[in-house]
């Protein structure tokens, strides 16, 4: 084997593995950057109540220091329009005037039965207080507490 054809073979060789560690390389990474995501990542399920059909989970994402996004999903559709908010206090049961009046409000259900809302709220405070996410019957039974979740589980 002449040089100059060596010289081709160890160019070629060369040439093959690099993208093969490239791949490796990012895919490691990507696995690591997702990791971290779901690390920063709490499903609550929701409870139902008064006798109410609804059901699904509360997802909170970190969104920075001081924001966090809650998607509710529920799992079946419901007939009538719903209220959802985070609302201070330990129980789902807790319907005081005060809870209310500092209530967050959260996005209206889509068509895909998921609402989805970033709050100024730091995913800590939500997970180390008491707070929990109503959902309302939004029609004239709008005292009706449907379903929540205790969002420091």
């Amino acid at each position: 084997m002449t040089r100059r054809s060596l010289a081709a073979l160890m160019i070629l060789a060369a040439a093959s593995t690099a993208p093969a560690f490239a791949q490796t390389t990012g895919g490691s990474a990507k696995a690591a950057a997702l990791a971290t995501q779901k690390a920063k990542q709490f499903l609550v399920q929701l409870e139902r109540r008064n006798g109410s059909s609804v059901n699904g989970t509360v997802g909170m994402t970190v969104i920075g220091r001081t924001r966090t996004r809650i998607n509710v999903q529920l799992a079946n559709p419901v007939g009538h329009p719903l209220s959802l908010a985070v609302v201070p206090g330990s129980d789902c049961v807790d319907n005081r005037e005060t809870a209310l009046a500092n209530a967050i409000p959260l996005n209206p259900v889509n068509s895909s039965q998921l609402s989805s809302t970033i709050v100024s709220v730091p995913i800590n405070q939500l997970r180390g207080g008491n707070y929990v996410v109503q959902i309302r019957d939004a029609t004239a039974r709008q005292q009706i507490t449907e379903a929540c979740a205790r969002l420091n589980r």
